[in-house]
């Protein structure tokens, strides 16, 4: 008797297990699932579409600088010593190729211009002389040495005079009409290319020399690209590839541009251990300065993936979903695996189980909150 009462109990336990099982199961289903009204559905503006393949393109992610060309950035100095006598530019400053920047003051001017004269007038005296002496040799009427002296004489000036008349033309002082009468104590020093004025601090009276760089002019109509790119990504990198960039700044942080990529570097900064590498942007825009900084991403490679809309995908921590729709009302919530994104959309790696079926690429956030609420 007490062997059957023992089965009889075993049996029942057995069956409650099962009914808790069963209860879960079902449980687990509805929470994954929620039904909707056609009047629903039409409200939420909620869309389906099957997967589809797309073709993404492999990125590598990296920052950089706007740089004016070399022949489009010019810094501004003076040929020789001098006091600033006149500024006629402020910093922000556009300005034409041969515009007055500034004027300078020095007695060594006046003391250039002196020695040319002086070599002129030394030059025309031997030349004419030269002249003379030169046929009387040919005559035979003086001989070689007496020649020869007056031609070393006449050759040693000219050299010199040639000299002083290179010195004043970089000056800006022509010596076409430069007589004793006209000598000047100032220089003018002109922009070299049209553009902005930038970095300008100097002052009236300041004492200048050659290596001080006065300020810069930037054309701002011609930049390149110089963006860093890390040593483990240098391998993807080739010349023509696409480059998408935005500004840092953040008013242009939502505005996107294009280059193409005309120059890889062979050399690792050891500090930052990445290459430099030049990309030409197809359009230079109003908001690009010389020295701003830029974020980047170089296209690399072109792949043909399965991939869904950004806007289908709902993400719960540290997973991912999607929505399935069973006869049009009914949406099923569904676990996915995304890999790379690429404009908008997701690559959905395990394709495979939603070939065919309807999924909901628009007002997948709508069923995710009335789900939540349930």
């Amino acid at each position: 008797m007490n062997k059957y009462i023992l089965i009889i109990i075993v049996l029942l336990a057995f069956s409650c297990n099962n009914n808790t099982s069963d209860e879960t199961i079902i449980e687990d289903i509805q929470t994954n699932q929620i039904s909707f009204t056609p009047e629903q559905v039409d409200l939420a503006g909620i869309v389906t579409d099957t997967i589809s393949q797309k073709t993404f393109s492999s990125k590598v992610y990296c920052k950089g600088v706007i740089m004016a060309t070399p022949q489009n950035r010019a810094k501004i100095s003076v040929p020789m010593e001098g006091y600033i006598k006149s500024i006629y530019i402020q910093n922000g400053q556009s300005v034409y190729k041969n515009t007055a920047l500034v004027t300078l003051e020095h007695p060594a001017y006046i003391e250039l211009q002196k020695n040319y004269l002086q070599t002129k007038s030394e030059f025309d005296y031997l030349k004419i002389e030269f002249e003379r002496q030169e046929i009387l040799y040919n005559q035979g009427a003086v001989n070689a040495k007496v020649y020869e002296q007056i031609k070393s004489e006449y050759e040693t000036s000219a050299a010199q005079l040639q000299a002083y008349k290179l010195q004043l033309q970089m000056l800006n002082i022509s010596t076409t009409n430069l007589t004793a009468n006209n000598i000047r104590s100032t220089i003018t020093v002109y922009s070299p290319i049209a553009g902005t004025i930038n970095n300008l601090d100097i002052t009236i009276g300041q004492y200048v020399r050659p290596e001080d760089m006065l300020f810069e002019v930037i054309d701002n109509d011609d930049f390149f690209l110089e963006l860093h790119v890390f040593e483990r990504d240098i391998q993807s990198i080739r010349i023509g590839q696409n480059v998408s960039f935005n500004c840092s700044n953040p008013t242009s942080t939502q505005v996107e541009h294009t280059a193409e990529i005309v120059n890889i570097g062979n050399v690792v900064d050891d500090m930052t251990k990445t290459f430099k590498i030049n990309a030409k942007p197809n359009l230079c825009s109003q908001e690009m300065r010389h020295g701003m900084f830029i974020n980047a991403e170089i296209f690399t490679n072109n792949q043909l993936v399965y991939g869904l809309p950004e806007q289908a995908v709902v993400q719960e921590g540290n997973i991912y979903y999607i929505f399935i729709a069973k006869d049009d009302n009914l949406f099923i919530k569904t676990p996915v695996d995304i890999g790379i994104s690429d404009n908008g959309f997701f690559e959905i790696v395990n394709y495979s189980n939603l070939m065919n079926q309807k999924i909901v690429v628009s007002g997948s956030n709508y069923i995710k909150a009335e789900m939540d609420k349930e």
